[in-house]
């Protein structure tokens, strides 16, 4: 998360947005592999994702059933609910379909390391009934339209999804031993990384 502590460092965070294409509120529709038509559209900062973290809660909840894990879950979900809120550098995308309800979310963060720019994801999920469409696929692509200059897109999954480790490779990523955030540990988490 970007911190504005001084005056130079707002300068550098403002022209490190600047360098991103800023998403704007357009919609691409798509068919998926069902032949159902869909949207994906930015989230404005103030919408609410209410809808997406039940579908969330349950996408996942799937893998890791019990009520601790469950609180974890929304804990998880909140907190990037509430970056996407009130940060400058942490944006979502939404995949509705064709009826105009959520099936499919996407929170993600924008990053520099080492004057490398990169994405990282923070929560992905895509509806019981509405996965293995091509919905999820769809949301990484839309990220790389949105920000051609990106050198990377990050993820990082528990060790033990197994759903999750078969997309990020089937859609390009290559695992990495240890995850890409810190704050993460590796016995528990690993990293994926899509070379843009």
């Amino acid at each position: 998360m970007l911190k504005f502590q001084s005056k130079s460092l707002s300068l550098i965070c403002l022209s490190f947005l600047l360098f991103f294409h800023v998403p704007v509120s357009a919609e691409t529709t798509f068919i998926d592999k069902k032949g159902e038509k869909s949207t994906l559209s930015n989230v404005a900062k103030g919408d609410s994702l209410k809808n997406e973290k039940e579908f969330y809660s349950q996408a996942v909840g799937n893998i890791y059933p019990g009520e601790k894990a469950l609180a974890k879950i929304e804990t998880h979900f909140n907190e990037w609910q509430g970056r996407h809120a009130t940060s400058p550098s942490v944006f979502a995308i939404r995949a509705k379909s064709e009826d105009g309800k959520p099936v499919g979310i996407l929170i993600y963060e924008l990053g520099n390391d080492k004057s490398k720019a990169y994405v990282q994801l923070r929560v992905l999920a895509v509806k019981p009934g509405h996965q293995r469409l091509g919905i999820g696929t769809l949301m990484i692509q839309e990220i790389k339209t949105l920000y051609p200059k990106i050198t990377e897109i990050r993820a990082d999954i528990r060790r033990d999804n197994g759903g999750a480790k078969a997309f990020y490779e089937k859609t390009g990523f290559r695992p990495k031993a240890s995850p890409n955030d810190p704050k993460k540990t590796s016995n528990e988490y690993m990293g994926f990384v899509l070379k843009v």
